[in-house]
């Protein structure tokens, strides 16, 4: 999950306790955290062990997912459900409500999405074969 809320942190320019460049300092050398989220190393196996692993990564998590709600920009990278079109705000790192087109990006509602292809990606290949024709004329 800390790889899905890093795209949000990038693009901010916070300067608070959460943002991606104090984050990135706390890591250390374990940015892998935020790029790999199935690499780990053998004393990350062992803490695993523990459980310290994973109360660290969710306290982590749970910081930078509360910045992403509570501040002005990275709450204005959100999606709007594709299908539903509720104005709330939702963000392809809520797993549990939330699901991503692998082809465009787009977040949708998990309860939400239909069968068949994705409202983005029909608008998208639409403009694309509208400026296809636009250029052959």
């Amino acid at each position: 999950m800390l790889n899905m809320v890093r795209e949000y942190l990038v693009r901010c320019n916070s300067k608070d306790e959460v943002s991606y460049e104090v984050i990135r300092k706390k890591l250390g050398t374990h940015q892998y955290y935020w790029d790999s989220p199935h690499l780990y190393s053998i004393a990350d196996l062992t803490k695993s062990f523990s459980g310290q692993l994973q109360s660290y990564l969710k306290k982590l998590s749970q910081k930078c997912i509360h910045h992403v709600y509570c501040c002005k920009k990275c709450s204005s990278l959100g999606f709007i459900c594709e299908y539903c079109q509720n104005p709330k705000i939702i963000f392809a790192f809520e797993l549990q409500t939330t699901d991503q087109c692998a082809g465009c990006g787009a977040v949708y509602h998990k309860s939400c999405k239909r069968i068949g292809p994705c409202p983005k990606c029909i608008r998208k290949e639409h403009i694309l074969n509208k400026n296809r024709r636009i250029a052959t004329t």
